[in-house]
């Protein structure tokens, strides 16, 4: 009997200590293979201006391509010795050295070692003694080169040099603005007598505040908010006259129940500054929630995200009973059926700032039955084992095991920004473990198990590609042209299968994107295809194809549209929801007349999802988001779980033949960051000036500004000239901008020849003609206004030349009368939309 009681007692405690072990296994994955993220080790550092800590830098350990790493520009003092602070975090710093290089990095200016420097306040402080070999207004790369015990570390700013700046007083009107948003009707700012009101401010969500917002949306409304700590200052723009800059910082307010919620704030301001007062240019706020510490808010049958934006990142498993989903640069899985909730991945800890840095995000890729989740991470590694790296880490999350294991990284010279526009394109795990990427015109298949990398195809241009809604799909013009491509390829990334389509003789194709899972393409015949004075090619397609891409139907036409010899041509098509709009065009004696648009609807399904993310109106909060549910939340405090890392010891970093990008880009930057990038400028151009934003090419200098032109200018180095026998108007319009220049030649000849006044142009002034068609005339005084005339068609054929305005007026030179005109600025506009807002001119 004692016996009996002794084995009892032991399998119980074998039992017990099972239970035990396993549970550990769960929620802390096995000690011996696994471990938490390491902490952040690298220093960082800030720029003194005027006093003001501002510009915080992360270290990078990699080269960058320091020409779009653009987070923030740094205004000199008048003697050049600016200060930096660094944090040092425990690194002892062994030496210290600057680059100061052009704004393409092409030119070295300066190398200098620095002596100057001090302990200060918790900082290493240096003094950086910039030499007097920069030209006035330009715009430089500061790269500050780190040497501590373990590493050496690059940090970069963008500074100039110019005069008064009146930075400290532009970043004092934006914290006293901000601070009185907290203070409310108590604050001794005013805030209203800045604000714009009006139908473009939407106070229906705190998540999104404008200038144009009402003053109790600005002013949080009822919530109760309060700053935790102190904003950062980042100087993004910066010129005599006018600032932009974003304070950052983290608020804290109840719910309705009292429970403290927290929110990372974005805050955009851009000041003009005048010695009689400040004007707010524009104004522009973002909070995002960050998910509960502890574990989960839960609705009746939702899981509640909050306050944030409406592009919520989720994917589940078909039963739909794990959703993995994205909340501010945070992973987690909640498993309703197992009652439990992971934080699958974050680098955020609550405590250091340099893991809270935001230039980083995270895609979910796919979920599978159990619940298994594949994820990328993109852009500033925070921490970690690529800590200090730029690059695509792709992880998959064990709900097993609850661990998450780094299968590849990506290492790139890009910025997050720029990072975040080629991702957003395409990126695709198929079941195989085959990880596909598109970056700068190149399609990669990636062995997640073996490392090994394939490029399937290179030198791919903008607007010759299309990528389907589910990543699954992508077709691409072999010929790498837009408009003269005779075959196209559509691959299925799941399986490898591929078909190409060829064009008619005498035809040529283009791919216009995916239906669900169809594929569209256009078709034109070749005598039909229009050049425009620009080098723009009209493609007008007579007939529209769409194929079908599912399994066992690849390739098989679902419609054929044959508009044939009506005279009726499709310039382009977007596909929305189930509906395909159709851009059309008429021939005439003149050429091609935009004429009505035309629709196809399309029977694509629309799969039943069983679990949406949806909002709803908080009396509170406004507009939150939640998760819906399969059935309702019995525990509203599931089981927390924080996986860990499994550890590696061999390398899975996969080096990737990049290619040059075969595109010229204009990369739009507003409100303090990277808004969009366009192949064209006059798209990007027109963006830029909605969100009074600039824009900039790929050497990274500007070809527009919004704002930064004067009121009235007209360049005085210009005579009339008439058209001479053997010319036209366009040729003689080239010829006097190019004698500007002391370029003299016969411009006709070469438009003779074929060449477009784009290429004349180029070929002249060093590649710097920029085509500003789309523009309004408006939007072109940025180039007279810096000393560039202004290229402007009139109708189909005939060329002006502007070279003047002023609040009422624009003159310009006119070859068909041989004379200098002045005509209103209204009728002026009129003039130039009615043939169709054509316009070249070029950056000096």
């Amino acid at each position: 009997m004692k016996n009996l009681l002794i084995r009892i007692v032991v399998l119980l405690l074998v039992f017990a200590g099972g239970v035990v072990a396993f549970s550990s296994i769960l929620d802390k994955g096995n000690t011996g293979l696994t471990a938490e993220m390491s902490a952040a080790t690298l220093p960082v550092a800030y720029t003194e201006v005027e006093g003001m800590q501002v510009n915080r830098m992360q270290g990078y350990t990699q080269e960058m391509d320091a020409n779009y790493v653009r987070d923030s520009i740094t205004p000199l003092p008048q003697d050049r010795k600016l200060t930096v602070l660094i944090r040092e975090y425990g690194n002892a710093i062994r030496n210290l050295t600057y680059e100061v290089r052009s704004i393409d990095t092409t030119r070295l200016v300066e190398d200098t070692q620095v002596t100057d420097f001090s302990q200060s306040d918790g900082y290493f402080r240096v003094v950086l003694p910039i030499k007097d070999l920069l030209e006035q207004g330009q715009e430089y790369i500061l790269k500050l080169i780190v040497e501590t015990e373990d590493a050496t570390v690059d940090y970069y700013t963008r500074i100039v040099y110019d005069e008064e700046m009146h930075a400290k007083d532009c970043v004092d009107f934006m914290q006293s603005f901000s601070d009185a948003t907290f203070e409310k009707e108590e604050a001794d700012f005013d805030i209203s007598k800045y604000l714009e009101p009006n139908s473009q401010g939407d106070n229906s969500t705190f998540q999104h505040v404008t200038i144009h917002s009402k003053l109790s949306q600005v002013n949080w409304g009822e919530m109760e908010v309060k700053r935790a700590g102190e904003a950062e200052v980042s100087i993004k723009e910066i010129s005599p006259t006018a600032t932009s800059a974003v304070l950052q910082y983290t608020v804290t307010a109840p719910d309705e129940n009292g429970k403290s919620e927290s929110y990372h704030v974005s805050e955009f301001f851009r000041v003009r500054y005048t010695q009689d007062r400040m004007y707010l240019l524009d104004y522009d706020r973002t909070m995002e929630q960050v998910f509960d510490q502890e574990g989960a808010q839960f609705g009746k049958q939702s899981i509640y995200l909050g306050i944030r934006d409406s592009e919520i990142d989720f994917k589940t498993n078909e039963k739909g009973d794990k959703i993995s989903f994205v909340q501010e640069r945070e992973m987690w899985q909640y498993d309703q059926t197992e009652d439990k909730m992971s934080r699958v991945f974050s680098f955020y800890d609550g405590k250091d700032q340099r893991a809270s840095y935001d230039q980083h995000e995270i895609k979910i890729i796919d979920v599978d039955e159990e619940g298994n989740t594949d994820f990328m991470v993109y852009g500033y590694m925070n921490r970690g084992r690529h800590e200090g790296k730029s690059g695509v880490c792709v992880y998959k999350f064990s709900s097993v095991s609850n661990t998450i294991e780094e299968t590849a990284f990506i290492s790139s010279p890009k910025s997050f920004q720029l990072l975040d526009q080629d991702v957003g394109v395409l990126s695709y795990v198929n079941k195989a473990g085959k990880l596909f990427l598109m970056i700068n015109g190149s399609l990669y298949q990636i062995d997640l198990a073996s490392g090994s990398c394939q490029t399937l195809a290179s030198g791919i241009k903008e607007g010759c590609y299309n990528v389907s809604g589910d990543n699954r799909l992508f077709a691409w013009q072999e010929q790498n042209d837009p408009y003269h491509s005779t075959s196209i390829t559509v691959m299925d990334l799941e399986n490898g299968f591929h078909h190409t389509v060829n064009a008619e003789e005498g035809e040529y194709i283009r791919a216009l994107g995916f239906v669900d899972t169809d594929f569209m393409y256009g078709a034109a015949r070749q005598e039909d295809l229009e050049t425009e004075v620009t080098g723009n090619v009209l493609f007008p397609m007579y007939r529209l194809v769409i194929l079908n891409e599912e399994e066992g139907q690849k390739g098989a036409i679902a419609k054929d549209l044959n508009y044939g010899d009506s005279g009726l041509y499709i310039s382009d098509a977007a596909v929305s929801n189930n509906r395909i709009t159709l851009y059309r065009v008429e021939r005439s004696a003149g050429g091609y007349t935009r004429t009505d648009e035309d629709y196809i609807m399309t029977n694509a399904a629309q799969e039943e999802q069983k679990v949406n993310a949806g909002s709803y109106v908080s009396e509170l909060k406004e507009t939150v988001y939640q998760i819906s549910l399969l059935w309702p939340v019995e525990n509203t405090k599931p089981k927390l779980l924080h996986p860990k890392e499994v550890l590696f010891e061999d390398s899975r970093e996969v080096v990737l033949e990049e290619a040059a990008d075969p595109s010229s880009r204009f990369y739009v930057y507003g409100r303090g960051r990277l808004q969009a990038v366009y192949a064209e400028a006059g798209p990007a151009i027109r963006q830029a000036d909605e969100i009074m934003g600039v824009v900039v090419a790929d050497n990274q200098k500007y070809v527009w500004e919004r704002g930064n032109r004067k009121l009235r200018t007209k360049l005085a180095d210009l005579s009339a000239e008439t058209i001479e026998e053997g010319k036209t108007s366009l040729s003689v319009c080239l010829d006097v901008m190019l004698k500007r220049h002391d370029i003299y030649i016969n411009s006709q000849e070469f438009l003779n020849s074929g060449q477009s006044t784009v290429d004349i142009l180029n070929e002249q002034l060093e590649n710097r003609a920029v085509d500003l068609t789309g523009c309004s005339l408006e939007e072109t005084f940025y180039y007279i206004s810096n000393g560039a005339p202004v290229l402007g068609m009139i109708d189909g054929t005939n060329a002006v030349l502007i070279i003047g305005y002023d609040e009422v007026s624009v003159s310009y030179l006119n070859p068909s009368g041989g004379s200098i005109e002045k005509k209103g600025l209204k009728a002026s506009s009129e003039m130039f939309e009615a043939a169709g807002n054509v316009f070249i001119s070029y950056v000096k």
